[in-house]
């Protein structure tokens, strides 16, 4: 599928798949990180590999984690900056020299009628809106657990807490980015520099069940 720019990706796989626009979007974004990768690997890189890596060592660095953690966190950040930037440009500059400028502009395809802007964005803002909520509950229920717990100085990464809300929501949390639940966080708790992975969150669900389970 080289010869086929983002959107019409997405519509190809949407047609061969019969799956929603969200669910086509995630594995073509992850079959161009693939290709990404696979550039570096054979020593071709392009502006989206050399990208690509780069933001591996800056995780790395920055949270601590090993290098195969990096690589899935690297690829959840840009698979949410592909979709952000999905109907403002083609997915060309993003990944580089993948895809032809010329190629991308005659092998577009037509994408499914999009709702009308304002009711699109009302719609979005509701979903993180949502999110928000749930956030701010699990952040009750930590303080309730631990006295000397701050939202505003948060216990280990952003990772941590992301598993933590993944575990008590699963549903909806399953097709949520760490970059995009990143956004979620912004004015609602803080995650000094420097900190390292840490098992809080991991004793704090098990305090959870253990409360829920003697409440039932």
């Amino acid at each position: 599928m080289g010869g086929f720019n983002g959107e019409a990706r997405i519509f190809h796989k949407m047609m061969e798949t019969g799956l929603s626009r969200e669910y086509a979007e995630k594995i073509v974004a992850e079959e161009m990180i693939a290709e990404i990768k696979q550039r570096g690997e054979d020593n071709k890189p392009t502006k989206g590999s050399l990208k690509f890596w780069a933001r591996v060592q800056h995780i790395e660095m920055e949270e601590g984690l090993p290098a195969a953690e990096a690589e899935k966190l690297a690829a959840a950040e840009m698979l949410s900056e592909v979709k952000r930037r999905r109907e403002s440009e083609t997915w060309t500059k993003w990944t580089g020299d993948l895809v032809p400028p010329n190629k991308a502009m005659n092998n577009s395809a037509p994408s499914a009628p999009a709702e009308p802007a304002d009711a699109e964005h009302e719609k979005k803002r509701g979903v993180v809106e949502e999110k928000k909520r749930l956030i701010r509950t699990i952040l009750d229920d930590i303080a309730d657990l631990d006295p000397k717990f701050s939202p505003d100085k948060m216990p280990g990464i952003k990772k941590d807490f992301f598993e933590l809300c993944k575990s008590l929501n699963h549903e909806r949390f399953a097709f949520v980015t760490l970059a995009t639940f990143d956004d979620y966080l912004r004015g609602i708790c803080d995650f000094g520099k420097g900190h390292r992975h840490s098992l809080y969150y991991e004793d704090i669900l098990r305090k959870m069940r253990v409360k829920g389970s003697k409440s039932a």
